[in-house]
Protein backbone atom coordinates (compact mmCIF):
# COMPACT_ATOMS: atom_id res chain seq x y z
CA UNK A 1 0.00 0.00 0.00
CA UNK A 2 2.93 2.65 1.13
CA UNK A 3 4.50 1.63 -2.92
CA UNK A 4 0.82 2.68 -4.21
CA UNK A 5 0.88 5.81 -2.31
CA UNK A 6 4.00 7.12 -3.31
CA UNK A 7 2.88 6.41 -6.97
CA UNK A 8 -0.09 8.34 -6.04
CA UNK A 9 1.70 11.24 -4.34
CA UNK A 10 3.92 11.50 -6.76
CA UNK A 11 1.84 12.03 -9.68
CA UNK A 12 0.42 14.42 -8.00
CA UNK A 13 3.04 16.08 -7.18
CA UNK A 14 4.66 16.43 -10.80
CA UNK A 15 1.05 17.68 -12.42
CA UNK A 16 0.17 20.16 -9.67
CA UNK A 17 4.09 21.89 -9.83
CA UNK A 18 3.27 23.40 -13.17
CA UNK A 19 -0.44 22.77 -13.99
CA UNK A 20 -1.68 26.29 -12.22
CA UNK A 21 -3.42 24.32 -9.28
CA UNK A 22 -0.93 24.40 -6.41
CA UNK A 23 1.11 20.93 -5.44
CA UNK A 24 1.37 21.59 -2.33
CA UNK A 25 -2.67 22.66 -1.55
CA UNK A 26 -3.18 18.99 -3.13
CA UNK A 27 -1.20 17.40 -1.55
CA UNK A 28 -2.77 18.51 1.46
CA UNK A 29 -6.29 17.25 -0.28
CA UNK A 30 -4.83 14.00 -1.20
CA UNK A 31 -2.94 12.79 1.92
CA UNK A 32 -6.35 13.64 4.05
CA UNK A 33 -8.50 11.80 1.59
CA UNK A 34 -6.46 8.97 1.67
CA UNK A 35 -5.31 9.43 5.37
CA UNK A 36 -1.42 9.03 4.56
CA UNK A 37 0.86 11.86 5.45
CA UNK A 38 3.77 11.40 2.96
CA UNK A 39 7.61 12.00 5.03
CA UNK A 40 9.69 15.62 4.37
CA UNK A 41 12.24 13.03 3.03
CA UNK A 42 9.68 11.45 0.01
CA UNK A 43 8.66 15.59 -0.56
CA UNK A 44 11.75 16.36 -0.59
CA UNK A 45 12.86 13.54 -3.44
CA UNK A 46 9.21 14.45 -5.50
CA UNK A 47 10.35 17.82 -5.64
CA UNK A 48 14.01 17.09 -6.91
CA UNK A 49 11.83 14.64 -9.66
CA UNK A 50 10.12 17.82 -11.04
CA UNK A 51 13.24 19.70 -10.77
CA UNK A 52 14.44 17.06 -13.28
CA UNK A 53 11.36 18.26 -15.44
CA UNK A 54 11.82 21.42 -15.49
CA UNK A 55 15.53 20.74 -16.05
CA UNK A 56 14.92 18.67 -19.15
CA UNK A 57 12.24 20.77 -20.64
CA UNK A 58 14.43 24.02 -20.49
CA UNK A 59 17.72 22.51 -21.38
CA UNK A 60 18.26 24.91 -23.72
CA UNK A 61 17.38 27.68 -22.28
CA UNK A 62 19.36 26.93 -19.02
CA UNK A 63 22.20 26.60 -20.89
CA UNK A 64 22.25 30.12 -22.34
CA UNK A 65 21.94 31.38 -18.65
CA UNK A 66 24.96 29.06 -17.70
CA UNK A 67 26.84 30.52 -20.85
CA UNK A 68 25.74 33.72 -20.19
CA UNK A 69 25.70 34.83 -16.14
CA UNK A 70 25.92 38.17 -16.39
CA UNK A 71 23.21 39.09 -18.96
CA UNK A 72 20.01 40.75 -18.22
CA UNK A 73 18.31 38.03 -18.21
CA UNK A 74 20.24 35.55 -16.32
CA UNK A 75 20.80 38.55 -13.14
CA UNK A 76 16.53 39.03 -13.20
CA UNK A 77 16.04 35.45 -12.38
CA UNK A 78 18.69 35.62 -9.99
CA UNK A 79 17.20 38.63 -8.54
CA UNK A 80 13.50 37.37 -8.52
CA UNK A 81 14.49 34.23 -6.70
CA UNK A 82 16.61 36.20 -4.13
CA UNK A 83 13.48 38.30 -3.35
CA UNK A 84 11.56 35.16 -2.95
CA UNK A 85 14.13 33.55 -0.57
CA UNK A 86 14.53 36.71 1.62
CA UNK A 87 10.54 37.21 2.13
CA UNK A 88 10.21 33.36 2.85
CA UNK A 89 13.14 33.54 5.42
CA UNK A 90 11.69 36.90 7.21
CA UNK A 91 7.98 35.25 7.23
CA UNK A 92 8.76 31.85 7.66
CA UNK A 93 7.32 31.31 10.53
CA UNK A 94 3.58 33.19 9.12
CA UNK A 95 3.90 31.22 6.24
CA UNK A 96 4.34 27.79 8.12
CA UNK A 97 1.18 28.36 9.95
CA UNK A 98 -0.58 27.93 7.01
CA UNK A 99 0.76 24.39 5.96
CA UNK A 100 -2.29 23.03 8.42
CA UNK A 101 -4.43 23.58 5.05
CA UNK A 102 -6.54 25.42 7.24
CA UNK A 103 -6.87 28.35 4.03
CA UNK A 104 -7.18 25.73 1.46
CA UNK A 105 -10.20 26.99 0.20
CA UNK A 106 -10.01 30.46 -0.28
CA UNK A 107 -5.97 29.89 -1.47
CA UNK A 108 -8.06 28.11 -4.55
CA UNK A 109 -10.71 30.54 -5.12
CA UNK A 110 -7.47 33.48 -5.09
CA UNK A 111 -5.68 31.52 -7.25
CA UNK A 112 -8.78 30.86 -9.56
CA UNK A 113 -9.14 35.02 -9.45
CA UNK A 114 -5.97 35.47 -10.49
CA UNK A 115 -6.24 33.03 -13.25
CA UNK A 116 -9.11 35.05 -14.37
CA UNK A 117 -8.27 38.59 -14.12
CA UNK A 118 -5.18 37.96 -15.56
CA UNK A 119 -6.57 36.88 -19.06
CA UNK A 120 -7.97 40.27 -19.18
CA UNK A 121 -4.77 41.90 -19.86
CA UNK A 122 -3.22 42.45 -22.87
CA UNK A 123 0.29 41.77 -23.27
CA UNK A 124 2.81 44.46 -24.54
CA UNK A 125 4.55 44.12 -28.10
CA UNK A 126 7.86 42.11 -26.93
CA UNK A 127 7.64 42.94 -23.11
CA UNK A 128 10.15 40.54 -21.17
CA UNK A 129 10.52 40.31 -17.66
CA UNK A 130 12.81 43.15 -16.51
CA UNK A 131 14.25 43.97 -12.48
CA UNK A 132 10.63 45.75 -11.68
CA UNK A 133 9.13 42.64 -13.03
CA UNK A 134 11.05 40.36 -11.54
CA UNK A 135 10.64 41.90 -8.20
CA UNK A 136 7.12 41.75 -7.95
CA UNK A 137 7.27 38.21 -9.22
CA UNK A 138 9.71 37.44 -6.75
CA UNK A 139 7.03 38.48 -3.92
CA UNK A 140 4.36 37.02 -5.47
CA UNK A 141 6.07 33.34 -6.18
CA UNK A 142 7.04 34.22 -1.95
CA UNK A 143 3.55 34.72 -1.07
CA UNK A 144 2.61 30.75 -3.39
CA UNK A 145 4.10 29.37 -0.43
CA UNK A 146 0.68 29.01 1.14
CA UNK A 147 -0.84 26.03 0.20
CA UNK A 148 -3.71 26.30 -2.10
CA UNK A 149 -1.83 29.45 -3.64
CA UNK A 150 -0.69 27.78 -6.97
CA UNK A 151 2.94 29.00 -7.63
CA UNK A 152 2.93 28.90 -11.19
CA UNK A 153 -0.93 30.13 -11.49
CA UNK A 154 0.47 33.10 -9.51
CA UNK A 155 3.78 33.79 -10.90
CA UNK A 156 2.16 33.90 -14.65
CA UNK A 157 -0.68 35.67 -13.56
CA UNK A 158 1.61 38.32 -12.30
CA UNK A 159 3.98 38.45 -15.41
CA UNK A 160 0.56 38.73 -17.15
CA UNK A 161 -0.49 41.76 -15.18
CA UNK A 162 2.45 43.23 -15.59
CA UNK A 163 1.94 43.02 -19.61
CA UNK A 164 4.26 40.30 -20.17
CA UNK A 165 3.71 38.10 -22.77
CA UNK A 166 2.05 34.58 -22.31
CA UNK A 167 4.64 32.56 -23.24
CA UNK A 168 7.37 34.52 -21.92
CA UNK A 169 5.39 34.74 -18.88
CA UNK A 170 5.61 30.82 -18.19
CA UNK A 171 8.90 30.64 -19.56
CA UNK A 172 10.14 32.78 -16.94
CA UNK A 173 7.68 31.11 -14.33
CA UNK A 174 9.60 27.67 -15.27
CA UNK A 175 12.74 28.64 -14.83
CA UNK A 176 12.17 30.66 -11.92
CA UNK A 177 11.06 27.44 -10.17
CA UNK A 178 14.17 25.87 -11.13
CA UNK A 179 16.68 27.71 -8.08
CA UNK A 180 13.36 27.99 -5.78
CA UNK A 181 13.26 23.90 -5.71
CA UNK A 182 17.15 23.30 -5.43
CA UNK A 183 16.81 25.91 -2.47
CA UNK A 184 13.99 24.55 -0.37
CA UNK A 185 15.28 20.85 -1.13
CA UNK A 186 18.94 22.20 0.40
CA UNK A 187 17.24 23.67 2.95
CA UNK A 188 15.05 20.91 4.41
CA UNK A 189 17.36 18.31 3.45
CA UNK A 190 19.90 20.25 6.16
CA UNK A 191 16.62 20.17 8.53
CA UNK A 192 15.77 16.18 8.26
CA UNK A 193 18.71 14.45 6.76
CA UNK A 194 17.76 12.08 9.25
CA UNK A 195 15.08 10.61 7.72
CA UNK A 196 16.87 9.44 5.08
CA UNK A 197 18.09 6.97 6.89
CA UNK A 198 15.22 5.06 7.80
CA UNK A 199 12.92 5.93 4.40
CA UNK A 200 12.31 2.87 2.04
CA UNK A 201 14.28 3.65 -0.75
CA UNK A 202 11.90 2.00 -3.08
CA UNK A 203 8.87 4.65 -2.47
CA UNK A 204 11.47 7.20 -2.61
CA UNK A 205 12.37 6.27 -6.42
CA UNK A 206 8.90 5.87 -7.39
CA UNK A 207 7.95 9.19 -5.91
CA UNK A 208 11.13 10.22 -7.76
CA UNK A 209 9.63 8.73 -11.05
CA UNK A 210 6.21 9.74 -10.82
CA UNK A 211 7.01 13.07 -10.39
CA UNK A 212 9.40 13.41 -13.01
CA UNK A 213 7.17 11.89 -15.72
CA UNK A 214 3.74 13.55 -14.73
CA UNK A 215 5.99 17.29 -14.58
CA UNK A 216 7.26 16.54 -18.04
CA UNK A 217 3.57 16.05 -19.07
CA UNK A 218 2.06 19.15 -17.07
CA UNK A 219 5.00 21.27 -18.77
CA UNK A 220 3.46 20.27 -21.89
CA UNK A 221 -0.10 21.24 -21.35
CA UNK A 222 0.55 24.71 -19.84
CA UNK A 223 2.31 25.71 -22.74
CA UNK A 224 -0.21 24.19 -24.94
CA UNK A 225 -2.69 25.94 -22.96
CA UNK A 226 -0.81 29.18 -23.13
CA UNK A 227 -1.02 28.95 -26.53
CA UNK A 228 -4.76 27.97 -26.85
CA UNK A 229 -6.05 30.87 -25.13
CA UNK A 230 -5.15 30.29 -20.95
CA UNK A 231 -5.75 28.81 -18.24
CA UNK A 232 -9.54 29.25 -17.91
CA UNK A 233 -10.67 24.93 -17.55
CA UNK A 234 -8.15 25.12 -14.37
CA UNK A 235 -9.84 28.46 -13.06
CA UNK A 236 -13.14 26.87 -13.33
CA UNK A 237 -11.74 23.45 -11.25
CA UNK A 238 -10.28 25.46 -8.58
CA UNK A 239 -13.55 27.33 -8.16
CA UNK A 240 -15.57 24.10 -7.66
CA UNK A 241 -12.64 22.42 -5.84
CA UNK A 242 -12.77 25.39 -3.23
CA UNK A 243 -16.72 26.15 -2.89
CA UNK A 244 -16.79 21.78 -2.35
CA UNK A 245 -13.99 22.85 0.31
CA UNK A 246 -15.52 25.62 1.46
CA UNK A 247 -18.81 23.85 2.08
CA UNK A 248 -16.78 20.66 4.03
CA UNK A 249 -15.02 23.00 6.30
CA UNK A 250 -17.93 24.44 7.49
CA UNK A 251 -20.81 22.04 7.62
CA UNK A 252 -19.72 18.71 6.12
CA UNK A 253 -16.43 17.89 7.86
CA UNK A 254 -16.24 14.53 5.85
CA UNK A 255 -12.36 15.37 4.91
Amino acid sequence: MELLYSLLLGLVQGLTEFLPVSSSGHLLLVGRIIGYSPSVAFEIVAHLGTLAAVVIAYRTRIKEHIVRPVSKPSLVLIFSTAVTAVLVFVFEDTLRATFSGSLLPYAFLLTAILIVASSFVKAKNGKQVGFFEGFVIGVSQAAAVVPGLSRSGTTISTARFLGVDKKESADFSFMLSIPIIIVSAISELVRHYDEFLTENLLCLFIGFVAAFISGLIAIKLVLKSIQKGGFKIFAIYLTVLGVLLFINDMFLKWI
